[in-house]
């Protein structure tokens, strides 16, 4: 007898839907497979081994902050290794892997950038090195700029994507909220490793480093340096032979990415790198003699002396007294409160944030000029 057509179709759609439902659940299993592996541990060192951009500088696929003051020269410095490495020359003395350079400028006009631009190396038949530099400003919050960057990644091969700065690269939210700031360096670190190149961001330190108090803070959130896979301190000083001495201090994962480097410039393009013997030579002379300098200076005086006699040249606040003479900031303000409450100091205002401390009018007036002898350690 033949089958009825209703049961023949309503047989073939359960049949149908059987198969959908497996294939959708194999789907879904692998889909949650795919959350975890067992790796491999040769794989894992194959894929770990550095592949240098700048040798023992910048490994390719990393995302690198390169820190440093206002005007320390970080502009400079990447200039220098973008040249470098678009022309296939050495940096400092470090072999280079030559390729393509983009240059997102965020915060010089016209004027500035010709400077590095006029000075910019070229082939031996004349022809320019593959050096881009942007026109407008791929902002990293704005999909068409990241379609825009993703087009001149492939169209050029670039190897190094320069972001100068990181404040300038965004137009919404602030880089002090942690949510703002990591999405945005998630953002460069996946195109530094999808796309097998260096980003190299620069980015400012907190005005306390501009102001020599807070050694090792970038601005903003931490989410900056705990997104990066490698970040760079610049320390800029004088030599002792009156070139420009610039200490990198590099943190990173991976025990190549953890060094101390210290370059020699005499010019804003042109870096070698200092032998290390001759930098801790300078260390210990520079170390002596200042350690020289304030025991001839200072003796064996105590703190609150040592308070006293800096407040005989002008008022000053706690840190000024603390930066002038070396102590540390929370055992001057300390003093100053006993100081205060002997009659021997008083604020010039004491409204005005910071206060301002002098001398009161009968340590002032001696003649002497001499220090009470029962001052408090």
């Amino acid at each position: 007898m033949p089958e009825d057509p209703l049961a023949f179709v309503l047989r073939k759609e359960a049949r149908y839907r059987e198969e959908d439902n497996h294939r959708l659940k194999q789907a879904h299993e692998d889909h949650l497979r795919s959350y975890f592996a067992l790796p491999s541990p040769e794989d894992a060192r194959e894929i770990f081994r550095p592949r240098w951009l700048v040798e023992g500088l910048l490994p390719i696929g990393y995302l690198v902050v390169l820190g440093g003051a206002p005007k320390a020269g970080k502009t400079s410095l990447a200039n220098a290794i973008a040249f470098a490495v678009a022309s296939g020359q050495p940096f400092a003395n470090r072999p280079t892997r030559q390729a393509p350079v983009l240059w997102c400028a965020y915060e010089e006009n016209e004027f500035e950038r010709a400077f590095f631009v006029s000075r910019m190396p070229v082939h031996q038949d004349g022809s320019p090195v593959p050096f881009y530099a942007s026109r407008r400003k791929p902002h990293l919050d704005s999909e068409i700029a990241l379609e825009a960057l993703d087009f001149w990644i492939s169209e050029t091969k670039a190897r190094l994507l320069v972001i100068d700065s990181l404040h300038g690269s965004i137009t919404k939210g602030s880089l002090a909220d942690n949510t703002t700031a990591r999405r945005v360096m998630t953002c460069l670190k996946d195109i530094a490793t999808e796309r097998n190149l260096v980003v190299l961001v620069l980015h400012h330190l907190t005005k306390s480093e501009t102001r020599g108090r807070d050694a090792d803070r970038f601005a903003d959130s931490a989410q900056i340096l705990a997104t990066a896979s490698m970040h760079i301190h610049m320390r800029p000083r004088e030599a002792p032979d009156g070139s420009r001495a610039i200490r990198l201090v590099c943190a990173g994962r991976g025990a190549f990415a953890n060094c101390d480097i210290t370059l020699l410039s005499s010019d804003p393009l042109d870096y070698r790198e200092a032998p290390p013997e001759e930098v801790a030579r300078w260390e210990y002379e520079a170390h002596s003699s200042s350690a020289c300098k304030d025991a001839k200076r200072r003796g064996s005086e105590t703190t609150a002396q040592a308070i006293l006699r800096c407040l005989r040249t002008a008022p000053a606040t706690a840190r000024q007294i603390a930066s002038r003479t070396g102590k540390h900031h929370g055992r001057v303000r300390n003093l100053l409160a006993q100081l205060r409450r002997r009659n021997l100091v008083e604020p010039v205002d004491p409204s005005a944030s910071p206060v301002l401390y002098r001398l009161t009018a009968p340590l002032r007036e001696r003649e002497d000029r001499e220090c009470p002898t029962d001052l408090p350690p």
